[in-house]
């Protein structure tokens, strides 16, 4: 296990930052999809793939 870069932790940060900014947008859509999956499993008893 190699101690990362300067440059590796910073691009890291960055990809955080991008994933949280876009994570607030796409929250509702993923919040409906696990109730649709929840939904559809209490329905059916097996998880869609």
């Amino acid at each position: 296990m190699s101690k990362p870069t300067l440059r590796e932790m910073l691009d890291f940060v960055w990809d955080t930052k991008v994933f949280l900014y876009y994570a607030k947008f796409s929250l509702p859509f993923a919040v409906l999809g696990g109730l649709f999956i929840f939904a559809y499993w209490l329905v059916t008893g097996e998880i869609p793939k």
